[in-house]
């Protein structure tokens, strides 16, 4: 019997978010600051010592943005991105199958219905001609996602929500400092959603960010975010709305990391090209970018062809064999597989919205394209944290994995 040998990587693999090795002096003096002013509060109205009005002025600058908003959550921001744009009842919005679930909740929580289009196979982002085709009378709005970083096709999901009169709702939180078309991730659409929760490119442990050029959008967002108020032109009282405030010590340690952002994407950027550069020698495939667009690699995505004869599920198993992470994306699970929508349970007891009568929900659309694309795409984690041996090791376990198949 031949005896099996140590697995490469002996030692524990290190922690594997984004920017938390370089989160130190400068988000500590930015947080004292705070402390120090006694206001943990986000008041509103020029200040020099306000966090989160740098925050916002400086992450609108680095979008190209007229505007930002900083708000408790990337799934706050989604939702407000919904309400900024009046989704309700018997309206649907297009949605990608794969997913995290703060992409589909918001629409449920407005009342509205999310409908799947499929993905094209090599960037596994929303395919136009799928979005075009499940367009109905009911829609009014398309949800893209610049899945793990690789900004999504905005040229075409632009033309059929101008052809549709749809709204699009973009949302880029893994994707801060990525491109397309030299412009930045988050401000191609009519409102973007940005996350800052601990393993995203950059963080402030929870939080996250509108961003829009349109007033109107701009307006609404402030208002469902703060109660119906809009606190900066002192109107009080509108439309029903919530508390999704920033606070101060989050605004802080925001304001810190955005300064870091393009130094994170750069590094990386940088140990994606070493992995892929090694890997694709092997017959593995990176994960296609779409001409014209510089992404940010939030995970390290390869396509398995099939003459390896193969699937994502058995490499990833002989990858953690050699201790080293790698999965499927989101499990190789699409979103409308969920118990959510598989049997339809929501917090109250009378299903709502799914039981609407002003609301049609019937079976998910099929996309054949993802089921088959995740079977075959495996994803290895990224990370600042990373040092030349971490991407070594990741290499080796690859290289061993393809060669017992």
């Amino acid at each position: 019997m031949t005896q099996k040998q140590d697995p490469i990587r002996k030692e524990p693999w290190p922690y594997t978010g984004f920017g938390v090795n370089l989160i130190g002096e400068e988000e500590m003096a930015e947080v004292r600051e705070v402390i120090e002013s006694q206001s943990l509060f986000r008041f509103y109205g020029p200040d020099p010592r306000n966090k989160v009005d740098a925050f916002e002025r400086e992450f609108a600058e680095y979008v190209g943005t007229e505007q930002a908003l900083g708000v408790s959550s990337g799934t706050a921001a989604v939702h407000l991105g919904v309400c900024a744009c009046g989704i309700g009842p018997g309206e649907e919005v297009i949605v990608p199958p794969v997913t995290f679930i703060a992409n589909i909740s918001p629409v449920l929580l407005c009342g509205g219905v999310p409908v799947f289009a499929d993905v094209d196979a090599e960037t596994l982002n929303l395919d136009p001609d799928s979005v075009r085709e499940a367009v109905t009378p009911r829609t009014k709005a398309i949800v893209p996602v610049h899945l793990l970083g690789f900004p999504a096709d905005m040229d075409g999901l632009r033309e059929v929500a101008e052809e549709e009169d749809l709204y699009l709702i973009e949302d880029s939180s893994h994707a801060h400092g990525a491109e397309y078309g030299g412009e930045k991730v988050g401000s191609l659409g009519d409102i973007a959603c940005f996350s800052l929760q601990l393993n995203k490119m950059i963080t402030s442990g929870e939080g996250g960010v509108v961003t829009t050029d349109d007033y109107e959008l701009y307006d609404n967002a402030i208002r469902y975010h703060d109660h119906g108020n809009n606190r900066l032109s002192k109107e009080k009282g509108g439309p029903l709305g919530t508390n999704y405030r920033m606070s101060e010590l989050q605004g802080a340690v925001a304001l810190a990391q955005a300064r870091k952002l393009d130094r994170i994407v750069e590094i990386v950027n940088s140990n994606a090209r070493y992995v892929n550069e090694r890997v694709e020698g092997m017959g593995l495939i990176p994960r296609k970018v779409i001409s014209g667009s510089s992404p940010v690699h939030y995970q390290i995505i390869f396509r398995i062809p099939e003459s390896l004869n193969t699937s994502a599920e058995e490499l990833a198993g002989l990858v953690r064999d050699e201790g080293v992470p790698a999965g499927l994306v989101y499990g190789g699970n699409p979103a409308y597989q969920l118990d959510l929508f598989t049997k339809r349970e929501t917090i109250n007891r009378a299903g709502w919205p799914f039981t609407s009568p002003l609301n049609e929900f019937g079976p998910p659309r099929p996309c054949p394209v993802l089921e088959e694309a995740l079977k075959m795409t495996l994803a290895l984690p990224n990370s600042t944290n990373y040092t030349s041996k971490e991407l070594e090791d990741m290499v080796a376990a690859v290289e061993t994995a393809l060669r017992s198949i």
